[in-house]
């Protein structure tokens, strides 16, 4: 297809690749209420994706993503209905697919 913005370059519109990705996580928690009306959350999360070429040889490993987390709750008519809260943590986003056929793909 002809790119609009350059008429000299042709740009691939659609990627016909055959990677493949495999991404596993680990999330432990734990919730504490040291009085009726509060709670402590904490978590840890531990991740990793493997990205496969089309061949299927790895072609990229994130290793050692892992994370702590963390909130608080805190109830101040002791009903259960209304809560004031606060809670901590970190985001680790995934490579994209698109990405990996761009790049692993054949």
């Amino acid at each position: 297809m002809l790119d609009p913005a350059n008429p000299n370059h042709y740009y691939q519109d659609v990627i016909d690749a055959k990677t493949r990705a495999l991404k596993l996580a680990l999330f432990l928690q734990e919730s504490y209420s040291p009085l009726p009306n509060v709670t402590v959350n904490a978590g840890v999360r531990w991740e990793t994706q493997r990205i496969y070429d089309y061949r299927g040889n790895q072609a990229l490993s994130i290793k050692r993503q892992h994370r702590a987390a963390g909130g608080r709750v805190y109830d101040p008519t002791n009903e259960g209905r209304p809560k004031c809260s606060a809670h901590y943590g970190r985001f680790y986003e995934s490579i994209p697919m698109t990405l990996a056929n761009r790049g692993f793909g054949w």
